[in-house]
């Protein structure tokens, strides 16, 4: 990676240069936000072929390289005075700009724009697509991607040469507010650019913009494309066609398909004739992928689940819809995420109601009711201890009870303590109550757990600790900083969340003992135990958890075999092991293939089957049709 901080960066400097938000963001959260939008966009296009450049807005205040064509800003809402004198003279020497969410209505007038306010919607209804018009003057650009944003702030055309290319439309398809502005200057879009569906889309959707600026990057993108159009494993397309002609699932056809959309795209790409010629192999590359899907093996009667980490499913306010959909794909069991310390999706006596039940209903019923019609199983998603979400006033209130955790230093961390008696009867009573309620096929525990090795330190935890010793430790928690007393700490730190582990199973065998109970776990083991003490091996070796779902978020497939091997090797049975696969978390996007290729690796240790982070519309839309053509193929006659 290119940054401004790279020796001879602009003397290397690539005709797309990205700006990262430093100095004009208002907080450390927002930096980082800044730095994430930045590198999403960069890896997009560095996945494409195309070279870039990071710079801060620090750097951009002083100077833009001469190379460059397109500058991008992927989260700059308040650009300096300094930054946006150079941005006008960029564009005065025939550079374009490509606009993310941005507050400046200077920046927005050099563009031809005129600046709207800024909009709203928590619920995130109103703005769940975006749809390009016909004729949008850009190559490449796709008809529409999926976008659930929560937040927009829309420009106007104010030039004759700016125009609307995208609208967003709301949760019913209804054409709304405008997505898309471009002039002379470059493009503009009215929010960020995210990544919770229709990633390829998204990625195409940058290129195009770099395309337009710079007409040459065509030609690197389009060799790009032609060396990624192959199989896994394979190091060209003559292999992986040879390699898909011995499987049965291959019909000529289908093998015919494929040479005639590489012939055609090799000629493009002989003729110069470069962005027809990405098209055509990025095709050539969908085409692959599902012929590798195809020739999977299903495995009957593993489990194939999801995890939901929103607790709405696909579609928020229509289960069958999502049910329907995940029955259709060959998903068995999903994870609806439902209760929190703070909250919880349906209505309790225990804890509050979130907004989101408030919004959509109670939604563990609505779920519970339509996967059933599908022969889904469903399992509730139980938040333990982590206060993210809760009302503010219920922090506050739980804050003069002394019941939240303390770091070293006497600061408050937003968890419940678990040494706490009260911490510990509601989150139990609350598990109680649903299971009373809701003829549920599991609990799911998640963040079950201390947040890191930083907290508790509270008096509880003090006292606790020196009951456990059988002595005073003065001088609290110096000593316990310090090893070996650390260690012994440490572990009894771990007690508290077994503790919980042990309860709550106890809960299900006497109010629905037919339910699985099932962890998420860090995957690292003993590592675990001494970071956030969770020590699910012993869970395990004292029977009390029916699944173990350690969260492997890899994009290394090598690194997915050894890490799962390693968890097998710590449990009585592979029966027990249910390794998660991080299709769309940060840390791992992967595509189909990718997904594909971690589930044989689960499958080649004869673990339980699988759970997919997480349920949303690439992973709905992009990987679970895919899966379908061979992995989660239905076997019935």
């Amino acid at each position: 990676m290119i940054t401004a901080s790279t020796p001879g960066a602009f003397s290397r400097a690539a005709p797309v240069v990205l700006v990262e938000a430093v100095s004009t963001v208002p907080n450390a959260a927002e930096r980082h936000y800044a730095r994430r939008v930045t590198g999403r966009l960069q890896g997009w296009l560095q996945n494409h072929g195309i070279a870039t450049l990071v710079i801060n807005d620090q750097t951009a205040a002083q100077a833009i390289p001469e190379a460059t064509r397109l500058v991008i800003l992927p989260y700059n809402p308040q650009p300096s005075k300094e930054k946006l004198r150079n941005l006008r003279n960029f564009i005065n020497r025939g550079g374009k700009l490509l606009v993310f969410y941005s507050a400046d209505r200077e920046l927005a007038e050099m563009m031809g724009f005129r600046l709207g306010d800024y909009h709203g919607d928590t619920a995130g209804r109103k703005w769940t697509r975006v749809v390009f018009i016909k004729d949008t003057g850009l190559e490449n650009l796709p008809g529409s991607y999926r976008q659930t944003s929560r937040s927009m702030r829309p420009v106007f055309p104010q030039r004759p040469d700016a125009r609307i290319i995208a609208w967003w439309h709301d949760i019913e398809d209804e054409r709304n507010a405008p997505a898309w502005a471009v002039s002379d200057s470059g493009g503009w879009m009215t929010h960020v650019m995210l990544d919770d569906a229709d990633s390829m889309a998204k990625a195409q959707t940058v290129l195009a913009f770099a395309g337009q600026a710079d007409p040459s990057i065509w030609e690197r993108a389009a060799q790009q494309a032609g060396r990624n159009a192959r199989l896994p494993h394979q190091p060209d397309y003559r292999n992986s066609r040879n390699a898909l002609s011995e499987h049965p699932a291959i019909n000529p056809q289908i093998l015919a398909a494929l040479d005639q959309q590489h012939t055609r795209a090799r000629a493009l790409l002989a003729s110069a004739k470069h962005a027809q010629a990405f098209s055509a192999f990025h095709d050539l590359r969908i085409m692959l992928k599902y012929a590798y899907a195809r020739i999977q093996v299903p495995q009957p009667g593993e489990i194939a689940a999801v995890w939901d980490h929103f607790g709405t499913g696909l579609y928020p306010g229509d289960w069958p819809r999502t049910a329907q959909q995940l029955a259709a794909n060959g998903i068995t069991d999903v994870f609806v995420n439902v209760l929190w310390p703070g909250q919880a999706h349906y209505e309790s006596s225990v804890v509050p109601p979130s907004s989101t039940y408030r919004e959509w209903g109670d939604q563990l019923q609505q779920a519970l009711a339509a996967c059933g019609k599908h022969n889904i199983k469903l399992h509730a998603w139980k938040v333990c201890w982590n206060l993210e979400g809760a009302d503010a006033a219920l922090i506050e209130s739980l804050a003069r009870q002394n019941r939240l955790q303390l770091d070293k230093n006497g600061n408050t961390v937003n968890w419940l303590c678990p040494s706490h008696t009260d911490n510990l009867r509601m989150e139990k009573d609350a598990i109680r109550e649903l299971l009373r309620k809701y003829a549920v096929d599991g609990v799911h525990l998640d963040y079950i757990r201390f947040p890191d090795p930083h907290s508790c330190y509270c008096p509880r935890c003090r006292a606790g600790f020196e009951k456990h010793e059988g002595r005073k430790i003065t001088n609290w928690p110096a000593p316990v900083l310090e090893w070996p007393l650390r260690g012994r700490f440490l572990r009894w730190r771990a007690h508290l969340i077994t503790r919980l582990v042990e309860d709550v199973y106890a809960i299900k065998n006497n109010t629905r003992p037919e339910a699985v109970l099932s962890v998420a776990v860090f995957g690292r083991y003993p590592t675990c135990v001494e970071s956030v003490a969770q020590d699910w091996v012993d869970w395990n070796r004292r029977g009390i958890v029916d699944l173990i779902s350690p969260m492997n978020y890899t994009t290394d497939l090598a690194v997915f075999r050894q890490w799962s091997a390693e968890q097998l090797g710590f449990l009585s049975s592979s029966a027990r092991l249910l390794p998660g696969i991080g299709a769309t978390a940060a840390e791992s996007r992967l595509d189909a293939v990718q997904v594909i290729d971690q589930i044989n690796a689960a499958r080649s240790i004869n673990a339980r089957g699988f759970i997919l982070f997480d349920l949303n519309h690439t992973l709905g839309d992009e990987i679970l049709p895919l899966l379908r053509q061979g992995i989660l193929r239905d076997q019935t006659p």
